[in-house]
């Protein structure tokens, strides 16, 4: 008989002792064997890791590890690294798995040849519990390849790592520790660019709690946009793969309503802003980025109940982005800069120009360094002009893009 494939399975602990038996209890509870529970203490000072250190002496199967205060990336990526499995899974401190979720997702993975397994999960919050799933792949194993970016996206199964089933000599990139925000989901979207295959199971085998977060607290949360910043990109690059035009800038609305509206409203939100000056709540946040322009929003202005402030960077103002709604929170601005799947060279954002064929993000910048040093675009061909883009690659978007 073949030996099952070991699955290490990777705990961030932090602050954790009220819930923490609850989510081990549920890892023990897995019919799949063998597996291995790595804990890793993140320096908890609540008692956490005498709870894994008990847990330990009972069972072969758990392993403890313990470290100073270093945040939740840098404890998952040292589970990654002590990790002995050939599968790896991980689990937040005060979730909880249900029996059948490894080997579900152990068997979707071996039986569809992907290199992700993916599975729905329910959002337990204080006061109803929110279950999410694709309903139209209901009890069946869906693969999804590079061709299916713009479902992926739409479907936001990019978004959070814990539902998911990782081949361990596929990671090519730990978590990125210098991030607090969207670190999961950089992970997560990096490891399918890197292995563009996952197949999907719909069933409800993951409970989150809403109130897991332990690693931040609301004062901190201003310091996430490099994360959002890295979460957005990392997506721009697989809007780049979807072929069909109209379903290429329907993704790109989709990722750009979810990061400036939803993230950037989560960094805000329950701070005591109202009734300050703004920027006495810019400071209260943690003040701007070197890359702010500060020419576009009054400072003395002050803030209302429920507002959202925006200072755009020097880049973005200079792409005239200069309110959310810009950014794609309501469709004015895409229609304005894409009509018939074309871009208009002279209105469009940087993420708009990545759209097109052959343009990163160096080449979109140079686009619109020339537009804003030059003026406006008389012609399409006018583009040849921009540093690094020649023939070659006009001939290749010259059917893309439009100046009026």
């Amino acid at each position: 008989m073949q030996q099952k494939a070991l699955v290490s399975i990777i705990v961030p602990v932090y602050q954790a002792v009220s819930v923490l038996d609850r989510t081990i209890e549920s890892l023990l509870a897995q019919t799949y064997r063998p597996i291995e529970i790595l804990l890793v203490d993140d320096g908890s000072t609540d008692g956490s890791g005498k709870i894994c250190d008990l847990y330990a002496e009972q069972y072969d199967e758990i392993r403890v590890f313990h470290q100073n205060h270093a945040g939740v990336s840098n404890a998952r990526n040292c589970g990654i690294k002590a990790a002995k499995g050939k599968y790896i899974q991980f689990t937040d401190a005060d979730d909880e798995l249900l029996p059948s979720m490894v080997a579900k997702l152990v068997q979707a993975l071996q039986c569809s040849g992907a290199y992700m397994a993916v599975c729905g999960y329910e959002i337990i919050e204080e006061h109803r519990i929110k279950k999410v799933c694709i309903s139209e792949f209901h009890n069946d194993a869906y693969v999804f390849e590079q061709c299916n970016v713009y479902e992926i996206l739409k479907n936001n199964l990019l978004c959070v790592v814990w539902n998911k089933l990782y081949i361990r000599e596929c990671i090519q990139h730990f978590f990125n520790e210098g991030i607090v925000l969207c670190e999961d989901s950089t992970f997560a979207t990096q490891y399918f660019s890197d292995n563009p295959s996952m197949v999907y199971c719909s069933e409800i085998l993951y409970r989150y709690r809403q109130n897991s977060d332990h690693w931040r607290i609301k004062g901190s949360r201003v310091s996430g946009y490099t994360g959002i910043k890295i979460y957005y990109f990392n997506n721009l690059k697989l809007v780049k793969k979807i072929r069909n035009k109209s379903k290429r800038m329907d993704a790109l609305q989709h990722i750009r309503k979810v990061f400036f509206y939803g993230v950037y409203t989560f960094i805000f939100e329950a701070l005591p802003y109202s009734g300050l000056r703004y920027n006495e709540a810019i400071a209260l946040a943690g003040g701007l980025t070197e890359e702010a322009n500060t020419s576009t929003v009054n400072q003395a202005e002050k803030v209302s109940d429920g507002q959202m402030i925006f200072v755009p960077t020097r880049e973005e103002a200079a792409a005239g982005i200069v309110s959310v709604s810009e950014m794609g929170v309501e469709n004015t601005s895409e229609q304005e800069s894409v009509s018939d799947g074309k871009v208009n060279l002279n209105t469009a954002t940087l993420a708009e120009l990545m759209t097109l064929s052959g343009i990163g993000e160096s080449k979109a910048q140079s686009i619109l360094d020339y537009r804003n040093k030059n003026g406006a675009f008389s012609s399409v061909e006018e583009i040849m002009n921009v540093d690094g883009i020649k023939e070659g690659l006009y001939n290749r978007i010259k059917d893309s893009i439009r100046v009026k």
